[in-house]
């Protein structure tokens, strides 16, 4: 996966890693990637077919390992090289990887991916440690060869504070990801229809996915056009300016989140997240002091949080933003790259660079 100026969001970890990684002497020498998403069966097969060309051509170059991410793409074919060569491996997990259906195709694509690593991979790369419990629990790779990364971190550029107001008359509430139920797009329309009752507010959800259309109608069906504003998706160098016009950001996934980039963002900007508690976001959202944490589809109780948050005093309320800005700070893109950089370095040969 790798982002394009159409899906600016897409894969945007994995350029930030490659960058990040190439800045403190891992060069990434060839690169085989998807641009963008796929609209439709048959273009989605072209973009494959290429893919696989390329690791193909790749595959049989000079270089000393290969980083892979999103390994349950790549892996059904390179399972097919490997009986040709046996080069050095990474393997850097994210969420559908390892949290997959354990019935029907996908379990068999995630089982042979498994079954690769364990033959393989010389390091397994996970987001947080709720990660790591899952790769140690399957017996994938032993533990002292699995690195926690969070995905490349955040870029401080986009990604600051400014001088908090949170004295605002009209409350701003925001959603950030792709529209899908299991991101918590529904539950963020709910929300936005109860407070509708009872509290002046605006909305803004920005991303894009396959409940566009859904959450168009969920708007227009309630009236909520003038509270409501819906952009499709963004380049993150822009994504900040967004964050930090939100009182709080409302991160309510159904998804055991690998790590949750859109929380960590969100406080890097000085705003509180209210997140459900599940997977890399629990890993982080510390309830009432950077955030709060509720139970999944739990709408009831993102609506006391709001009010909660609503009736703190001017100082708790900077107080918790302080709390947001010190958590972000702890996932600056240059440091996580120079960690994932040097424990790449330390591996045993010829997992690492020599140029």
């Amino acid at each position: 996966m790798y982002p394009t100026k159409k899906y600016p969001g897409y894969g945007s970890f994995v350029k930030n890693v490659c960058i990040g990684l190439m800045q403190y002497g891992v060069f990434m020498k060839y690169k085989s990637v998807i641009y963008g998403r796929a609209n439709g069966r048959l273009y989605k097969l072209f973009k494959y077919l290429n893919f696989y060309i390329s690791i193909f051509l790749n595959f049989f170059r000079n270089y000393d390992f290969i980083y892979i991410h999103f390994p349950n793409q790549a892996v059904p074919f390179l399972n097919i090289l490997y009986k040709f060569k046996k080069p050095a491996i990474i393997v850097n997990f994210h969420g559908e990887d390892l949290l997959y259906n354990k019935t029907g195709y996908t379990g068999k694509l995630g089982q042979l991916t498994e079954e690769f690593c364990r033959k393989y991979a010389t390091a397994i790369i996970v987001p947080s440690t709720y990660f790591k419990e899952i790769v140690v629990s399957r017996k994938i790779i032993s533990t002292e060869k699995i690195i926690v990364s969070p995905s490349g971190g955040i870029n401080p550029d986009y990604f600051f504070p400014e001088q908090p107001n949170c004295n605002r008359e009209i409350l701003h509430i925001g959603y950030v990801g792709r529209l899908e139920p299991e991101k918590g797009i529904c539950e963020f329309l709910e929300i936005c229809k109860i407070l509708s009752n009872s509290v002046k507010y605006k909305a803004t959800i920005i991303g894009y996915g396959s409940y566009y259309s859904e959450a168009i109608s969920f708007i227009e069906s309630n009236h909520l056009n003038d509270k409501i504003k819906l952009i499709k998706g963004m380049p993150q160098s822009n994504l900040g300016h967004y964050y930090r016009m939100f009182d709080l950001l409302i991160f309510s996934s159904r998804a055991q989140e690998s790590l949750g980039l859109t929380g960590i963002e969100a406080m890097a900007c000085g705003i509180p997240v209210i997140g459900s508690n599940v997977g890399g976001i629990a890993s982080y959202l510390r309830h009432r002091e950077n955030g709060w944490i509720v139970p999944v589809k739990d709408v009831e109780q993102i609506q006391k949080s709001i009010d909660e948050y609503m009736n703190l005093s001017f100082e708790k309320k900077a107080e918790i933003k302080n709390n947001c800005i010190n958590t972000g700070k702890m996932y600056y893109q240059d440091s996580v790259c120079k960690r994932l950089s040097e424990d790449i370095k330390r591996l045993p040969p010829p997992c690492y660079n020599v140029e």
